[in-house]
């Protein structure tokens, strides 16, 4: 089975649908993508042997194949990013980008679906200021200092992961949980750990979680596109998703910060594809100032699929902020993506990650791994958390060029480095800078660029 996207003259389904049912196992519109694009939108499931070619004509404008995805970070293909180094040779890096049948289990191949991850004693102090790591990148990136300012208190952060565990987190800090699943999977679970570990990053409280999160006092939305039997998700859960939350934006009137720490599974010519349904509905929802999305740019190639290292175009749209990774050091993580497919100046601020990070099984020492981009997109989540609480008005375009303003540079270009981007995060800087923002260079070439160069508006 596979998922496909299809794009309908509005008002036309009706009449469409019945056409090419025969095909479909399946199939969901997308209420808030439909009333975004001025289409309808569907996600559908159809046999593998079903070609594409069957639904091209007519009232369907667009047909998209999906592709799918799994979290950044993953133990072995955050190593498999340098073959030989870790667990991992050429040869096994190889055999992992081997199609897996319908019927494997893949949790049960490679190491990150193992229930234990979600198991075993409650964040503490002690766990993850073993090293003062974590502490350490909170002060780099100025969350303290802003802190007196802000804690993003009225703020909600939508993380887009693999769930949480429920019982690590206060019903009074969560906003809402979405699943596209059978009512007998839980969103509030995560037999996979990486969500809990983002969502920690942007809201952990220090009276619940005992550590603090970029914002300990915004509001936590869950959004869990459950994955297949081959334990992956495919972009049209993640399509779900984001069309959920915006509807919970359009509902409340108030902006969602959605934070993305995910990424396809494959070799590049899998990324070329621009997802063009998914990315003009990102573009246009940031033009209505309802979501504003933060992204993880890298550990999404690897090595021997090519030589660079370039993020691909959902994550990469003039309006998608995205998060690049560097070490404690202040030099760019490897694995940070040096380019964007979508719009060049890619990503657009840096924050350290590395060593001890919470992680399902209490906390896990990524080591090696130096936490990967999954770790910086929530980073940047709170701190757009806090400047939405001091500046609610201020629009999307505004608190990004405020990130890249108050950023610290990295590197010898002042306005954008490889993998870096403007720089480090520096939150309090960025709270200075918003009110003056639309002078900083990336507004006007922003909204030159989507005027005059993106395809995507």
């Amino acid at each position: 089975m596979k998922a496909i996207a299809l794009e309908i003259t509005q008002g036309r389904s009706a009449s469409v649908m019945p056409t090419i049912r025969p095909y479909l196992s399946h199939a969901a519109m997308l209420p808030h993508y439909s009333w975004l694009l001025g289409t309808d939108v569907w996600v559908a499931w159809v046999d593998d042997e079903t070609d594409s070619s069957a639904f091209v004509g007519g009232d369907i404008l667009n047909v998209e194949g999906t592709v799918n995805h799994i979290f950044y970070a993953m133990p072995p293909f955050a190593e498999a990013t340098r073959p030989g180094i870790g667990d991992l040779s050429p040869e096994d890096i190889a055999d992992l980008l081997k199609p897996f049948a319908e019927n494997v289990d893949v949790a049960s191949l490679l190491p990150f679906g193992s229930e234990t991850l979600s198991l075993g004693p409650g964040a503490s102090l002690d766990d993850l200021g073993s090293d003062g790591k974590w502490n350490q990148t909170l002060d780099m990136i100025q969350a303290p200092k802003a802190w007196e300012k802000s804690q993003g208190g009225n703020s909600i952060i939508a993380v887009l992961d693999s769930g949480i565990d429920g019982s690590r987190f206060d019903e009074r800090q969560l906003a809402g949980a979405w699943s596209d699943s059978p009512q007998e999977e839980n969103p509030l679970e995560d037999t996979v750990g990486h969500g809990t570990m983002t969502s920690m990053l942007a809201v952990a409280n220090p009276a619940v979680q005992g550590f603090a999160g970029v914002a300990p006092q915004a509001k936590l939305f869950v959004l869990n596109p459950m994955p297949g039997p081959t334990k992956v998700i495919s972009t049209a859960g993640i399509m779900m998703g984001h069309d959920y939350i915006l509807g919970v934006a359009r509902q409340m009137n108030k902006r969602i910060i959605v934070s993305n720490s995910w990424g396809i599974f494959g070799c590049k010519p899998i990324f070329l594809p621009c997802r063009i349904i998914e990315t003009r509905a990102l573009v246009a929802m940031d033009n209505l100032g309802l979501c504003i999305h933060t992204w993880a740019v890298g550990n999404n190639h690897l090595e021997n699929c090519g030589t660079q290292v370039e993020a691909w175009c959902m994550n990469t749209t003039p309006t998608s902020v995205a998060a690049g990774a560097m070490t404690l050091s202040g030099q760019r993580q490897d694995y940070s993506a040096i380019g964007g497919q979508c719009y060049p100046p890619t990503p657009t601020v840096a924050t350290p990650t590395e060593g001890v990070l919470p992680w399902g099984d209490g906390f896990r020492d990524f080591g090696r791994q130096g936490g990967g981009t999954s770790a910086c997109a929530p980073q940047v989540a709170g701190a757009l958390a806090i400047l939405d609480t001091l500046y609610p008005t201020a629009t999307n375009a505004q608190l990004r060029a405020a990130l890249r303003s108050g950023a610290k540079q990295i590197g010898p270009d002042p306005q954008h480095n490889l993998g870096i981007g403007a720089g480090m995060l520096q939150i309090d800087d960025a709270i200075t800078a918003l009110p003056s923002a639309e002078s900083h260079w990336s507004y006007a070439y922003e909204k030159t660029f989507l005027e005059s160069k993106s395809t995507l508006v």
